[in-house]
């Protein structure tokens, strides 16, 4: 099971550099979609993370958090819901090979020809790390979840 899932890193000079779908579409590697993604699974790329606020939950994205007065790689956040002020020292994350990427997709629609008053929709969840010999025969496995939102 490690070699399959190891199976896109083996495979890497394919996708690291992050241009276009390869040919032949074998893989799920070898498309764009995987393209976008290299930092993610590349040991030697590193990215800030987001803050979540303690006092409300709320998430500031690194945009947000690069655009507030920094002293010394202290920043100082103010959350946007609750106005709570903290001090915020950066923290940063490294890619893995082992990394598993969840792509989300949503399809909505409105039940019954009610706009307005209820949405349904589709989420789809899609693994990205299928050996397309696997036992699946896939190039992913696909989680469905179906909800109404009111």
């Amino acid at each position: 099971m490690c070699e399959k899932m190891l199976a896109h890193w083996f495979n890497r000079e394919a996708w690291i550099s992050g241009v276009g779908p390869n040919f032949e579409l074998s893989e799920v590697w070898d498309g764009s979609c995987f393209n976008e993604l290299p930092w993610f699974w590349n040991p030697d790329k590193e990215w800030v993370l987001p803050y979540q606020c303690n006092c409300c939950g709320n998430v500031i994205s690194v945009e947000q958090i690069e655009a507030f007065p920094e002293k010394d790689g202290v920043y100082t956040i103010q959350c946007e819901e609750c106005g709570d002020r903290t001090d915020h020292q950066p923290k940063f994350a490294r890619g893995e090979p082992r990394n598993i990427a969840l792509i989300g997709h949503w399809d909505g629609w409105q039940p019954f020809g009610s706009p307005g008053q209820h949405s349904c929709g589709e989420c789809k969840v899609v693994i990205l790390k299928r050996l397309h010999t696997s036992f699946l025969s896939s190039l992913a496995c696909a989680l469905l979840l179906h909800f109404v939102i009111d």
